[in-house]
């Protein structure tokens, strides 16, 4: 137990390591990294290692954004984590709110994912429909893909639509009020909105994993489709720019998703086609295009 400095880049956790004790950010910040999408950040005040059970594993890697100070405690069970808060009440507000911040982000992560999904499933069908009436105009025979029409999103866990996620939300854009009329009140004030913070947390980790899942697994499921409809749409693509040039209407279709389209011909696969994707786009961003190619 004791005051700890983290310099900008170190990683306090790893994903995967035991949770053995809790650290209150005094000064500074970390990014939390979660699968590549996922960036969130926990600021000063922040309890690190509140969200996960003692014994338990961390779901995130935790890397200083900046400099940091952390004082770091025991943590053997909830009991240590309340007797943390209660040893810092000059704090305790601060801690609160940093807690609800956190908290709030991951619900609306969360949120973010159930909806990629959904839109995931519900283009996949648009996609399928789209390919028959290709086919239809191409004249190839088309593959059977029925099972794309069968997709389904997971409904969304009953804390995005319940009073969990409206509570976390209120208590953030309410929390000059609360900071200033509530918190300092009573330090169990404190304590029960961090406890409370903490335990929906904890309910959110295993969600996250199974709709990044359920995304990752239908993405892989439905690669042979993808790849055979961009394959087709890429041909319609180009027999309607050869049509209307030979036409010499002037009226030539403009070239969408051309990254797509370019990768339809290239006939790769699912995995190697969008992490040539991603990278491009990322180098397609970089304010210097000669720093990022080295």
């Amino acid at each position: 137990m004791g005051k700890l400095e983290i310099s900008k880049g170190q990683f306090l956790h790893r994903r995967g390591d035991t949770v053995k004790d809790i650290a209150i950010i005094l000064k500074g910040s970390f990014t939390l990294c979660y699968e590549e999408e996922v960036r969130l950040t926990a600021g000063n005040g922040a309890i690190i290692g509140a969200f996960h059970p003692s014994g338990g594993k961390y779901d995130y890697d935790y890397q200083a954004a900046e400099d940091c100070t952390l004082f770091v405690y025991d943590y053997n069970d909830e009991d240590d984590l309340t007797a943390a808060i209660a040893a810092t009440p000059s704090i305790a507000p601060v801690m609160v709110s940093a807690s609800i911040a956190l908290a709030t982000d991951l619900i609306n992560t969360l949120d973010e994912f159930y909806n990629k999904a959904q839109n995931l499933c519900d283009s996949l069908k648009s996609d399928y429909s789209d390919y028959k009436n290709i086919c239809a105009t191409l004249m190839p025979q088309p593959q059977k893909f029925d099972y794309v029409n069968t997709l389904t999103a997971p409904d969304k866990p009953p804390m995005l639509t319940g009073w969990q996620a409206a509570l976390c939300r209120t208590c953030r854009e309410k929390n000059e009020l609360l900071r200033k009329e509530c918190y300092p009140a009573d330090i169990n004030f404190c304590i029960g909105t961090i406890m409370l913070a903490a335990r929906l947390a904890q309910e959110i980790h295993p969600q996250l994993d199974f709709i990044t899942a359920f995304i990752q697994n239908t993405r892989v499921a439905t690669d042979d489709f993808t790849s055979e409809y961009r394959a087709q749409k890429a041909k319609l693509d180009e027999a309607h720019r050869q049509e209307a040039i030979e036409a010499g209407s002037g009226n030539i279709p403009k070239i969408t998703n051309a990254l797509q389209t370019i990768l339809a011909f290239a006939g790769i696969g699912r995995d190697i086609g969008d992490a040539l994707a991603k990278d491009i786009r990322l180098f397609m961003k970089a304010p210097d295009k000669t720093e990022k190619s080295t």
